[in-house]
């Protein structure tokens, strides 16, 4: 059945943005209900086969009550934020990187290419490339990447 792996990724996928989930058996919309699950509200349960005795009855549960479901918290990892200046550059020319919060063990990309740094008290130095062309700072940190504004490269 290939609905079912879809609706536990939508479920957890909203278990992960701290949605409300009402959990209710869902048995399609033809033929009846998956073995020892109870029928759609309103119809009478199957009869058991011959010689065998009945079923047990489900417990009463209550319905429509919400489910919070609260996904294990992410590792402490902050956001960064990029930003770069002046944010028009001839080639060849430096311009300067800020990181906030500051970290030095980062990758600086210009149009996804990495580009040597020179690493400040509080910012890096970046030279545009003699080929460069204007596009987007981005900054890679723990496995991530944090996106400046746009440079642009003058010539």
């Amino acid at each position: 059945m290939k609905t079912r792996p879809r609706l536990l990724a939508l479920l957890l996928a909203l278990a992960l943005a701290g949605c409300y989930v009402h959990a209710r058996p869902y048995h399609g919309h033809h033929g009846p209900p998956p073995e020892g699950q109870p029928p759609p509200e309103g119809q009478p349960p199957p009869p058991p086969p011959e010689g065998q005795p009945p079923p047990p009855q489900p417990t009463e549960q209550p319905q429509g009550e919400p489910v919070r479901v609260r996904a294990p918290s992410a590792p402490d990892q902050p956001m960064l934020t990029v930003s770069v200046s002046p944010s028009s550059v001839r080639r060849g020319e430096d311009t300067t990187v800020f990181v906030t919060p500051y970290q030095t063990d980062v990758t600086i990309y210009l149009n996804g290419r990495a580009l040597p740094k020179r690493v400040g008290t509080n910012a890096f130095t970046i030279t545009i490339p003699a080929d460069g062309t204007s596009g987007y700072v981005e900054v890679e940190w723990g496995g991530r990447r944090f996106r400046s504004g746009y440079v642009t490269v003058v010539d």
